[in-house]
């Protein structure tokens, strides 16, 4: 979304969602395969976009943060966003030709053959990538993603992490201190309340009934075996199955 954005800011057409011409000839193709084989070429095609768990380490929101804004022009502008990914905001700064600034990444981890099911292994085993990440710079939040639903073929060969800022980064800054007509004291003081986060938050998806519909009242029991919880998330699950269990009376 941002790159499409970018480049109608610049007057260019967007045309590959995928960045490359050749995979956009490719995927039609994968069509045409029975059903076992797509299922196996897309989780080993979303498995090629993840990165090794060793570079979690390296990570590096300032550089992240300056491509960005390198993808926008440099000139003043009405107004900019700053927030999470949202088609509709997209869209939105486009019909009033302003940049959006994301606040929230993608950062997918190579896991081969994990269950999607298994909430609580697929947590443990993301610990210490969340360590490292939160350990190369504390000024992220980490969100571990293990959603059977919407990501199951994705999730048997990655691990999904979201990472969010807790604070501006210094390219964000220095790109709405040029590009914003305010005086820039204004703008100091009022740029760098970011709301902030907890650094670590897990999330587990929600069912699906059979009619594909989301099932928020009810959990299968295959299901509540394999994604139970514990430690931390402990106290919050039993707060959700009491909400439950009091609107199911009602």
């Amino acid at each position: 979304m941002a790159l499409a954005l970018a480049d109608y800011l610049h007057g260019r057409p967007f045309t590959s969602p995928s960045q490359s011409p050749l995979l956009d000839h490719v995927m039609p193709a994968f069509n045409l395969l029975p059903r076992r084989a797509r299922e196996w070429a897309y989780s080993i095609g979303g498995m090629t976009e993840g990165i090794d768990a060793r570079r979690a380490r390296h990570f590096d929101m300032e550089r992240v943060a300056e491509w960005l804004v390198g993808l926008y022009p440099e000139r003043p502008y009405p107004a900019v966003f700053v927030g999470s990914s949202n088609g509709a905001l997209t869209h939105l700064a486009a019909a009033l030709g302003v940049p959006w600034l994301p606040q929230t990444f993608l950062c997918p981890i190579r896991a081969p053959f994990s269950d999607p099911d298994d909430a609580q292994r697929g947590f443990e085993q993301g610990r210490p990538i969340v360590d490292a990440l939160l350990a190369a710079d504390s000024r992220i939040a980490v969100h571990h993603m293990q959603d059977p639903n919407q990501d199951r073929l994705m999730l048997r060969s990655m691990s999904y992490f979201r990472l969010k800022y807790r604070a501006l980064p210094l390219g964000y800054r220095e790109f709405l201190l040029r590009n914003l007509p305010t005086r820039r004291n204004d703008l100091r003081r009022r740029l760098f309340a970011f709301v902030a986060g907890h650094a670590h938050e897990r999330t587990i998806g929600v069912p699906v009934r059979r009619d594909g519909r989301r099932d928020r009242g009810r959990i299968p029991a295959w299901r509540r075996a394999r994604a139970r919880v514990s430690g931390p998330l402990r106290p919050r699950a039993n707060a959700l199955a009491a909400a439950r269990a009091e609107r199911r009376v009602a």
